[in-house]
This record gives C-alpha cells, structure tokens and sequence, in this order.
C-alpha cells in the first residue's frame, strides 16, 4: 500500500511560508499533511524578553493567525492534516489550542486513514508512523516504524525510512534576517520505504555526500552546505 503525505514544519509563527506552500501545491492530491512543530516562537520569544507570559500570549496568538491555512491543508489532503506541537509550542502548554486535523497522541496511536500515528518511542511498530518534533536520530541504526518525520534541528535529511522536514522559516542566526527552507512530498510505501522530493521555498538545497554518507541525503541552505 502506497500513500503520498506532504511533510514540513518550523514556521516559527510565520504564516506566509504556510500559504506559500499551500498555492504550491494547489490541485496536488495527498493522502495527508503532516506538520511536525513549531507553529509559533512562543518559547524563543519568551527567552528573549526573560517574560514567559508574554511568549505564551504571543503563542497564542500566532497559533489563531495560522490555524486557519492549516484547515486549508486538512481539506486539501483525503485525509487530512496529522500535526504534533514542538518545544518552541511549549509542546502544546499555550492558551490556545489548534482544532484542526488530527493531533498524533504523545502516548497513544491514532488510525487515520489507512495509516496509524504516535508520537511515542514506545509505541513504534512496523506499520505505525512515527510523528516527533524532537529528531531523536539515535534511532538511525535500529528503526523499526513504517516512517519517522521530524523537525526541531532545521538540518534536513533523510536516512532510510527516516525524514527531517529541515524548516519552513526561521531567523538567520548570523544575519538576523528572515529565512525560508522547503518541504517535502513524500511517496511511502510498506515494501520500499521512502521516495522523497524536496521543494525549496527558499536556498534549501539537496546535498549528498560521500565522506559523510552515513548521514543520508542531507537538505541544506547552500551556505551551510
């Protein structure tokens, strides 16, 4: 059984990456959408200005500004958006609370569709999809899920059956400036794993290299190559 799920995440509060994507992909058929975290830069925002509340409340706020493109991705898949909040969410801890799609259960597993969703280790199985935002790349070596997407680390890379959605949008460290990634258009398949395309919104770029091929395919900003 083959499913085509369109996978990305860390937008950091910015809806305008979401809607880019959303007219990208307009007439597109997927199976679903999968967000893996970081609506908002509530916990960034909150570090900054040393006032928790005040990143909460900005939270808040950014999940209302996006919940409404993320419906347009939950009628746009046959079924639907699954989604998992990240820890610049506060992993859900906010005065909001999306109502869209299906939340992937941090203890449970969830049968949407045809395919069935955790966002726990321990419940990993060969035809459970795991949904984190956090990488946990140790798994690298002895993954038994049907698939793994994740996000967190805004180094994309695909090892096996394993994913990072790298970013929609984030600040520049160095330069402070606005910084858009890519998402991906994923083919999963029981027997075969992973077919994974890449679509750049901004300098994302897929790199593959021989002296770190341990690593996997890699999708980078060309300057951090």
């Amino acid at each position: 059984m083959a499913s085509r799920l369109l996978v990305m995440g860390d937008n950091h509060g910015d809806a305008e990456s979401l809607r880019r994507v959303r007219n990208e992909v307009e007439g597109e058929e997927f199976d679903y959408v999968v967000h893996v975290g970081d609506f908002t830069k509530a916990w960034r925002t909150a570090r900054r200005t040393d006032d928790e509340a005040r990143g909460k409340r900005r939270g808040a706020a950014e999940l209302r500004e996006v919940e409404p493109v993320l419906e347009d991705f939950d009628a746009l898949a046959a079924d639907g958006l699954v989604w998992v909040y990240g820890n610049q969410d506060y992993f859900g801890d906010l005065e909001y609370d999306l109502s869209v799609g299906t939340r992937v259960p941090d203890d449970d597993v969830v049968t949407v569709g045809d395919l069935q969703f955790t966002n726990s280790l321990d419940h990993v199985a060969d035809d459970v999809v795991l949904v984190t935002h956090m990488e946990h790349w140790r798994l690298v070596d002895h993954f038994d899920g049907l698939a793994h997407f994740c996000g967190n680390t805004h180094r994309g890379r695909q090892v096996g059956r394993r994913l990072n959605a790298s970013f929609l949008r984030l600040r520049d460290p160095e330069t402070d400036r606005k910084r858009f990634g890519g998402y991906f258009v994923v083919e999963l398949d029981d027997a075969s794993g992973l077919d994974v395309e890449m679509r750049p919104l901004g300098d994302l770029s897929r790199i593959e290299c021989g002296r770190h091929a341990d690593r996997g395919v890699q999708f980078q900003p060309a300057s951090r190559g």
